[in-house]
């Protein structure tokens, strides 16, 4: 069978976290700059506040006179480690770079070094040595921290490459933690395949996936699923025929079944699909008729019965039994009607009516009988001689004639209505007919 999965889906970004600025004194604006937050490796690293301008605030980081300075702080993050070590945890970090306008010219730099318990290196950030005199230029690094990760190194670093004073200058910088949440809410028939590449078949609303940078202001973005599992209907169409159903899967079928199934996309209360089981009863009628002389009688018992005289399909009044008797010579059917359903026979021919006796064997025939004065008797055979006389039922002699070399006799009578006795001889051939006028 066919599954049908939909979904709605609505993504709600409920909130962006942001942390305070993690870095102690990260705009120089607090002197001495060495024992606020700062450890000096080597320079002389104060503040300045003019020529350049400071980017943000009254003063930025400054290496002093020596040739190459160092200037680090280390940031415990040890309070995120449950985030970090389940690997949800984001930093954004950005600081400015400039120097002065001289030749050749002075650059600064800052590393950003991920490290855990034990002082080892898990990630880092390089700005790279920045030469631009002209403006502050923003560096800026989000990312996830590194599984482990407890501290966070921030190294400041100028060179000098002409003039005395190292003018490699650095400010604003910022440590912030970061992350996104949102919901992620769906609808989905049977089973739903989530952004974490799961297949969840029940109602969920605990699972979680951490996009990476996946927020608009580049931190990570934490996703809970908010899952509303709908399942498939089914349901049993019983339908009842006659002789054949063409079902709604467009197959035509002639014996009961109960095995055929149909899927209607989207077809259920809930929009999903609905599986339908066919439960098919084909009602047939046994339309054969079986004949003994001028007695029709329906193969099929139990039914309601109404006979016809063919070929006109005319009703016989009276004739709603499953045998009828036919009075003259002609063509019959009946129509058959059964749990709830209705056929015709095909048409039998009767040519007995009213023969009493006959070894002419059944080519000879008497016709129209009943009849209005005239008829015919047609032999089947051409005879040398033939007598052929009437009587009426008390044995009285109506007419008697001699006929040579006929096949077919054209005869009348003209008596009142009534019963009347036919008799035909050629050679050692008779035939004794019931005659009926009316």
């Amino acid at each position: 069978m066919r599954k049908k999965t939909f979904f709605f889906s609505l993504l709600l970004v409920h909130s962006v976290v942001f942390s305070q600025n993690l870095v102690i004194n990260g705009g120089a604006e607090i002197s001495p700059i060495v024992g606020n937050g700062w450890t000096q490796v080597s320079g002389d690293w104060q503040q300045r506040s003019a020529n350049p301008s400071p980017q943000e605030g009254n003063a930025y980081f400054f290496a002093g006179a020596n040739a190459i300075a160092e200037l680090y702080q280390d940031v415990d993050v040890s309070s995120d480690s449950i985030n970090i070590d389940l690997g949800i945890q984001t930093y954004l970090f950005s600081c400015y770079l400039r120097s002065f306008q001289q030749s050749p010219v002075d650059a600064s730099k800052v590393i950003v070094h991920y490290k855990d318990d034990s002082d080892n290196v898990l990630g880092t950030y390089d700005t790279g040595f920045s030469f631009e005199t002209n403006q502050w230029v923003l560096f800026t690094d989000t990312r996830l921290a590194p599984i482990g990760t407890r501290t966070i190194r921030i190294t400041l670093i100028s060179d000098r490459f002409s003039g005395s004073n190292n003018d490699g200058y650095v400010d604003n910088i910022i440590l912030q933690e970061c992350l996104a949440t949102g919901i992620d809410t769906r609808t989905a028939c049977d089973s739903f395949i989530w952004i974490d590449g799961n297949t969840y078949y029940e109602n969920n609303n605990s699972a979680t996936f951490n996009i990476v940078g996946g927020a608009n202001n580049l931190c990570d973005s934490l996703v809970t699923l908010n899952l509303t599992i709908n399942h498939s209907s089914s349901g049993i169409d019983s339908r009842t025929a006659c002789d054949s159903l063409v079902w709604i899967d467009g197959n035509t079928y002639y014996t009961n079944i109960n095995t055929a199934t149909f899927t209607i996309v989207g077809g259920a209360a809930n929009f999903c699909d609905s599986i339908v089981t066919l439960d098919l009863t084909i009602n047939e009628i046994n339309l054969p008729v079986t004949q003994a002389g001028t007695l029709l009688t329906s193969d099929e018992m139990g039914a309601n019965y109404q006979w016809l005289i063919c070929p006109e399909m005319t009703p016989i009044n009276g004739a709603t039994n499953q045998s009828y008797n036919a009075a003259s010579n002609g063509e019959y059917a009946v129509i058959i009607t059964k749990n709830g359903c209705s056929d015709t026979s095909a048409c039998m021919s009767v040519i007995g009516v009213g023969v009493v006796e006959n070894n002419f064997d059944n080519e000879l025939l008497l016709y129209p009988n009943p009849t209005n004065g005239s008829f015919s008797i047609d032999l089947g055979a051409t005879y040398r001689t033939v007598d052929i006389s009437i009587s009426d039922i008390t044995g009285r002699l109506i007419r008697s004639d001699k006929f040579s070399q006929e096949q077919i006799i054209n005869l009348s009578i003209q008596e009142p209505n009534g019963v009347y006795i036919l008799t035909v001889y050629s050679g050692d051939k008779k035939a004794i007919i019931r005659l009926i006028k009316n």
